[in-house]
């Protein structure tokens, strides 16, 4: 799903529609879901993500480090 969403959404601003993440259809159906993914790639900012993220950082098998090299790649390329 994310693959689809990241790959698709840029076309919003050449084309005459709107990509919209699973969790916009999650929510139309009283299903509750923040689309983390979107607040994150407008905030652009590493440090606020890991800052945000913390506690599911702090949960996973990833250290700080790989999840701050991973969000400083992705951020690049998105």
């Amino acid at each position: 799903m994310l693959g689809c969403h990241r790959a698709l959404r840029g076309l919003s601003k050449d084309y005459p529609f709107e990509v919209v993440h699973l969790s916009r259809w999650l929510s139309g159906m009283g299903i509750e879901y923040e689309d983390k993914l979107s607040l994150y790639l407008n905030w652009r900012d590493v440090d606020r993500v890991i800052n945000d993220a913390r506690a599911n950082i702090a949960a996973s098998s990833y250290s700080e480090e790989e999840v701050r090299s991973f969000l400083n790649l992705f951020f690049s390329i998105m």
